[in-house]
């Protein structure tokens, strides 16, 4: 067919095209405004609650799909400022009566085999190996992948902190006081906080994947884990808030990074190899725990293995009717 045999095509106007165009842009503009609003309340309620536009900000994280999703910049200087501020300020005021006062008064309720356990939760290895057994029980990696590439992060960031600052413990340094000795490099690993970096970056990874109604429960746990820190005079206050303040950042740059890689969200493991690694997991792990660093696993299963194994049972079961297709009840 020739060109002169072509249907005719009703030639639009240009002026008519470059008013559409402006239209266009005019209401995307509006809609950039009004997103930038969005930034900046959340910016001013990160001053006002920090926790809350937190929350906020992972929930609206969490639902979004968008790979070019950027983070309010209040959200980030907020908790730099914050705390940095608040790790300041502890060292200057609180960290020596605090740590006067628990040296003097030792507590010994952090011995009750319960919280014993429940503080290993601030050793890496203990929650990353929840997390691998879970996802091999249920198929989830999303969360999983998130909580270790934010542990990467903790480790990168607190292990150089330590070894500039290498301020010593408060019990090290009373002893060292009083033997008039100096503290053995061992133990001058005080500030941050590896354990609160720790907890604090997994609580903000789950908040993310798991949503806002844990979020509460998740922080409260790692406020419990940084106490306890200090209560047996392992760190400084300062310590522990410089902690908290890596980990959650460190969470944040790592729900950053997943954002952008959507194609995890599809990765699945076949589920005989799934449930095999599982077993070798729960079955062999922690009876070689000790052999290869993995104290911390020991202790925490020790007490905490029948409540983990009712509810490895339960996501069996719901795993279950989810692939013959049941409804549930």
């Amino acid at each position: 067919m020739t060109d002169s045999q072509q249907p005719h095509r009703a030639e639009i106007p240009k002026k008519r095209v470059s008013a559409d165009y402006a239209d266009f842009r005019r209401l995307k503009k509006n809609r950039g405004t009004r997103e930038e609003g969005k930034g900046e309340r959340a910016a001013a309620a990160s001053w006002r609650s920090l926790p809350c536009a937190l929350c906020l900000f992972l929930e609206n994280l969490r639902k979004s799909a968008d790979s070019t999703f950027r983070p309010p910049a209040g959200v980030w200087i907020g908790l730099i400022v914050l705390g940095s501020l608040a790790t300041a300020a502890s060292y200057l005021f609180l960290d020596p009566m605090v740590s006067t006062w628990f040296l003097s008064h030792p507590s010994t309720w952090h011995r009750n085999i319960w919280v014993d356990a429940f503080r290993q939760l601030g050793k890496a290895d203990v929650p990353i190996w929840l997390l691998v057994v879970w996802s091999c029980l249920t198929d989830r990696w999303r969360p999983t992948i998130l909580t270790v590439a934010a542990m990467i992060l903790v480790g990168a960031s607190v292990c150089p902190l330590k070894a500039i600052t290498r301020r010593s413990r408060p019990d090290a340094a009373a002893t060292a006081s009083q033997q008039n000795t100096t503290v053995p490099w061992q133990k001058r690993v005080s500030f941050p906080s590896g354990d609160a970096a720790v907890v604090f970056a997994g609580a903000t990874t789950l908040s993310f994947s798991l949503g806002r109604l844990y979020a509460p429960a998740l922080f409260a746990a790692a406020g419990v884990i940084g106490l306890l820190r200090v209560t047996v005079s392992a760190h400084y206050p300062s310590d522990v808030l410089a902690g908290a303040t890596i980990g959650v950042l460190c969470g944040l740059v790592a729900i950053q990074w997943m954002a952008r890689r959507r194609e995890l969200d599809q990765f699945r493991v076949e589920g005989r190899w799934r449930l095999s690694a599982g077993l070798v997991l729960i079955l062999v792990i922690p009876f070689v725990g000790s052999h290869i660093g993995m104290r911390p696993l020991q202790i925490f299963l020790k007490v905490y293995i029948l409540p983990l194994a009712i509810l490895a049972l339960v996501s069996l079961y719901g795993v279950r009717r989810r692939e013959v297709g049941q409804p549930g009840k």
